[in-house]
């Protein structure tokens, strides 16, 4: 019985340790980016798995969220699959860019900057218009139109145009897994990025980043 028990602790807590995996171009030479986001993630407290670019759904299939950071690791056909079948999945940056869309990039500071459009998913209760500094330095992108089929989006950035997107969503109709494009460069996060990236997990995931903390709506903590 004892045996038992222990087989059955250790299978939940492996479950637990690789329940979310990050899809690298290279697991053997990763970018500054991905290692941030292994970085934040085991912050957390979490295990993060690292898998090569362009994996089979096969390969992916055991784990709750699914990250990338880099355009040509994840494609449209892999990410659609994942969120029919009950997998949340974080794209930072470009990584989304297989969905479609015009995309564009600068280092211009307004590119760097989120103005929230519609206070839903993890911008709950933050007002419309908010305008928040989530990246301190270097090139952020947008989607400037023909927006990724079935995705909304929630804030754009503070250039002259609020057609240049840069926080969009999706929520599975069927399976309730979440989907969410954030254009910002992880690893140069300014402080209210961090938080802001918090929440978003939160969001992603129905559960705090640091265990037993939950930031109310509205709150970057």
């Amino acid at each position: 019985m004892k045996k038992l028990l222990l087989f059955c602790m250790l299978a939940l807590s492996v479950h637990i340790s690789y329940a979310t995996v990050l899809v690298a171009l290279d697991e053997n030479a990763l970018t500054t980016k991905e290692n941030a986001v292994i970085t934040m993630l085991s912050n957390y407290g979490l295990t993060v798995q690292v898998v090569d670019a362009n994996p089979e759904y096969a390969d992916l299939q055991g784990y709750n969220l699914v990250l990338a950071t880099e355009n040509g690791a994840l494609d449209a056909t892999l990410i659609n699959n994942l969120l029919e079948n009950g997998h949340n999945v974080w794209m930072f940056y470009d990584a989304g860019l297989s969905l479609g869309g015009t995309w564009n990039s600068s280092s211009i500071s307004g590119y760097r900057n989120m103005i929230v459009e519609q206070d839903e998913i993890f911008l709950d209760g933050f007002k419309s218009n908010l305008s928040v500094e989530i990246q301190e330095t270097g090139t952020a992108y947008t989607i400037q139109d023909t927006y990724p089929l079935g995705w909304t989006s929630v804030a754009h950035n503070s250039t002259s145009t609020p057609n240049y997107k840069t926080v969009l969503y999706r929520e599975h109709a069927t399976s309730g897994a979440r989907g969410l494009i954030f254009t910002y460069n992880p690893s140069i996060l300014s402080g209210a990025g961090k938080n802001f990236a918090d929440l978003a997990y939160q969001w992603l995931e129905d559960t705090p980043p640091y265990p037993g903390v939950t930031i109310p709506d509205g709150h970057v903590a």
